[in-house]
């Protein structure tokens, strides 16, 4: 699979935990997904960017968050 498919997935399925774990929390609203290689080992770097929706606040905030993914602890399918 090519790291932009894996990236873009794994951004979905993170924020989207993270939306429905956090009722009335906040809401992302995803603009960007950028990723690179990182190391000759597959490793990877994920830049996300968008907006934050906060309840009950009528203007979004911006936000960014970079993910490391380790291709060592690749097997327990951790990020960083």
């Amino acid at each position: 699979m090519d790291p932009d498919t894996v990236a873009k997935a794994f951004v979905e399925h993170y924020y989207n935990l993270f939306d429905m774990n956090r009722v009335g929390l906040c809401k992302h609203h995803i603009t960007t997904v950028d990723c690179q290689p990182s190391g000759p080992a597959g490793g990877m770097l994920v830049f996300v960017s968008g907006n934050l929706q906060l309840s009950g606040e009528q203007h979004a905030l911006k936000f960014s968050q970079v993910f490391l993914k380790s291709s060592i602890l690749s097997s327990m399918t951790m990020w960083h």
